[in-house]
């Protein structure tokens, strides 16, 4: 009966916000926002001091860098409305199995889904990034170092330069022949558009080559470099991969107890999901689920990750 009473209160509140047309993400932010005053004046103090920040908000802090990083930083509020969805999908198992416990755990873990989601996506953005970095720069560095004109190897290299890589190398065109025939600043406006450590290095060495044409044979090495991080990746990729499998072969295996337990061994089903010693050990199991879940995740970075 329980389940059904949150559920009926969960549908009310929805319409009602459907029918004052009022944004959720909007409502909580107003709802918590002296609390968000506060955290604020304490991580400037935290800042300050020297203080490292909690897991949980070291993790919000990670995913909203990442997702800058990988200019998918309109997303977050898509992110908001999910784990604000996903947190009540979470009480509504746990009240549907009369567990108090659970049911915190349940609206707490599957809320930061969303975070692990924003890890591997970025992530995986940012590894197809640096690839299209490392081709765009070999190929406008070979071309530059036998011309010795940037723009022109620019021009000359465009068509071989693979998305994204190439827009950004269009705008930088754009800078240098409609708006300003600056070469250095069109090459500081293109770095600042990819936040990557090594494409910042090699920006920076294109306009130091502007007043010294031998600097761009310091090019090559830089390039040099990213190939041997992005080699190094690769091999912990491979590796996470077979860690991922286990891993998740690990939870289904403990997950698909429970219903098996049902059927084979119902007395012990029933300990579990209707005794307190039961009910916290699902909880203590399902909370281990969740924050293995986040460990494995943030271990697999870009390594080249600023």
């Amino acid at each position: 009966m329980m389940q059904f009473n949150v559920m009926g209160a969960l549908l009310i509140i929805a319409g009602l916000f459907l029918i004052c047309n009022v944004d959720p993400v909007v409502f909580i932010s107003l709802l918590t926002k002296p609390w968000q005053k506060r955290r604020a004046a304490k991580e400037r103090i935290d800042k300050i001091t020297g203080k490292a920040p909690g897991k949980l908000r070291q993790l919000i802090n990670d995913s909203k860098e990442m997702l800058d990083s990988a200019n998918m930083g309109g997303d977050i509020r898509r992110y908001q409305l999910s784990a604000i969805l996903l947190s009540i999908i979470g009480v509504l198992i746990g009240t549907a199995m009369d567990n108090i416990m659970a049911t915190i755990v349940l609206a707490l873990g599957m809320a930061i889904l969303p975070i692990i989601y924003i890890q591997l996506k970025t992530g995986a953005y940012i590894r197809n990034l640096n690839d299209s970095i490392e081709t765009a720069l070999s190929v406008v560095t070979n071309a530059y170092v036998q011309s010795g004109d940037l723009i022109d190897a620019v021009k000359s290299s465009l068509k071989a330069i693979p998305a994204p890589m190439d827009d950004i190398f269009r705008k930088f065109l754009v800078d240098v022949e409609m708006i300003d025939n600056n070469v250095v600043q069109a090459l500081y406006n293109m770095s600042s558009r990819v936040n990557r450590r090594h494409f910042k290095e090699w920006c920076a060495a294109a306009r130091h080559s502007q007043s010294d044409r031998e600097i761009r044979y310091a090019l090559p090495g830089i390039v040099e470099r990213l190939s041997e991080y992005r080699q190094v990746q690769m091999e912990m990729d491979t590796a996470m991969r077979r860690m991922y499998t286990d891993y998740g072969l690990m939870v289904v295996i403990i997950l698909s107890t429970i219903p098996i337990m049902a059927m084979i061994m119902p007395g012990w089903f029933d300990a579990l999901m209707h005794t307190v010693i039961g009910k916290i050990t699902l909880s203590i199991v399902l909370l281990a689920i969740f924050l293995c879940t986040i460990g494995v995740v943030q271990s697999n970075k870009p390594i080249d990750a600023d």
